[in-house]
């Protein structure tokens, strides 16, 4: 969706995740939901 935008680098093209534990959307391919993932302790 384009409404939704990895809240890190602000994009929806690649691979958009959402966090079950906030409200954060982050890409997979570029590391950003991993990387949230790893310093909220948000595991996925």
């Amino acid at each position: 969706a384009v409404s939704c935008l990895c809240h890190t680098c602000k994009t929806h093209k690649d691979r958009l995740h959402s966090c079950l534990h906030c409200i954060f959307f982050g890409c997979y391919g570029k590391g950003h939901i991993q990387e949230h993932a790893k310093t909220k302790k948000h595991f996925l």
